[in-house]
């Protein structure tokens, strides 16, 4: 009778499933960064929006898109 050995700690199944989880994670951590960052941009005086360089406007439309909007 011969015995195989596998070198692989865990099945192909599971490194997948991690690798789809650690995806999903990664994306969520931007979406929840991206809703902070137009959070803040719509909490900008007008005077902070002209220092850095964008308007009123474009402030407010950047700052409407849902977070999954890139």
């Amino acid at each position: 009778m011969t015995t195989t050995i596998s070198r692989n700690r865990f099945p192909v199944r599971h490194v997948r499933i991690a690798s789809v989880l650690a995806g999903l994670w990664a994306t969520m951590g931007l979406w929840r960064e991206r809703a902070e960052q137009r959070r803040h941009l719509a909490e900008m005086s007008p005077e902070m929006l002209r220092d850095i360089g964008i308007s009123a406007s474009a402030a407010r439309a950047e700052a409407g898109k849902p977070f999954w909007v890139v």
